[in-house]
């Protein structure tokens, strides 16, 4: 009698008690871009400047973009946003923290990395990090700051002079540059001051760090209203605001000219 339920990927007289399903395909995750600079782990003096680089915070190992998140990039993934300089190699720019969050998921979930962040709504305190997780995200603000340091104490990341190694106000007719026109500094970044500002994971507090609790791999106070904007933009005049341990704060549900963002994986 002809078995009409029999699965039709059965050998020839084979039977249905022969058939193992085959184990499913390992699931490969896309190697590290090129463009991404692993940071060994080490301690800085997280918001400190002119004083002991070896002091306050300890930091693992992990990678970061060398460049600023680029519209090409975000379109891969994203719907276009409204821009001050329109190019694939210009960095995104006007997108909110909630978005930013989201396209490091799609591209986590394209490139077949665990994804770092679980979003059960639409707000900010509704999105969770699993920072053990080897997908795309933001860094924390101590990640983000001891990467713009580069191991030195200079005012802008890598100089002191912003000329060599950021477009601000003064040099770029408030309009945002190709990645990667200016120095990098000792770790190899670009626009780490200038260019575009870039959000942080970190929930905002003025107070913070100085009133840190943990010093090993510190990812920001509990809870908030604002996300951590750090690095200054085109907008920004030689001076404070520029500085690289200037802290800004944005509402994560929106978008901001000139405030874009980088990537970091797992170390």
């Amino acid at each position: 009698v002809r078995n009409n339920n029999r699965d039709p990927r059965l050998q020839a007289g084979s039977t249905d008690d022969d058939y193992k399903p085959a184990a499913p395909a390992p699931k490969r995750a896309a190697p590290l871009p090129a463009s991404f600079v692993r940071i060994d782990g080490g301690t800085f003096g997280f918001n400190r400047l002119k004083e002991n680089l070896n002091h306050n915070v300890s930091q693992s190992g992990f990678y970061i973009s060398r460049y600023e998140v680029t519209q090409a990039e975000w379109s891969k993934f994203m719907m276009p946003v409204e821009v001050i300089s329109m190019g694939d190699r210009y960095p995104v720019e006007n997108i909110s923290w909630m978005n930013a969050i989201r396209y490091c998921n799609a591209r986590s979930e394209a490139e077949g990395l665990d994804k770092a962040y679980t979003i059960v709504g639409s707000i900010a305190s509704q999105v969770t990090c699993d920072f053990s997780a080897n997908g795309y995200r933001l860094p924390t603000e101590a990640e983000w700051e001891m990467a713009a340091k580069a191991g030195a104490l200079f005012n802008y990341s890598g100089s002191d002079d912003p000329a060599d190694v950021a477009w601000f106000k003064e040099n770029s007719s408030n309009r945002p540059r190709p990645g990667g026109g200016k120095q990098a500094n000792d770790f190899g970044l670009y626009d780490m001051t200038g260019n575009v500002s870039e959000w942080c994971w970190d929930w905002f507090d003025a107070k913070y760090p100085s009133t840190l609790t943990t010093f090993v791999n510190p990812t920001g106070p509990k809870s908030g209203s604002y996300k951590v904007i750090r690095g200054g933009n085109v907008s920004n005049g030689e001076g404070t605001a520029l500085r690289i341990n200037t802290r800004e704060r944005g509402n994560p549900a929106r978008g901001y000219q000139f405030v874009g963002f980088r990537l970091v994986r797992k170390g």
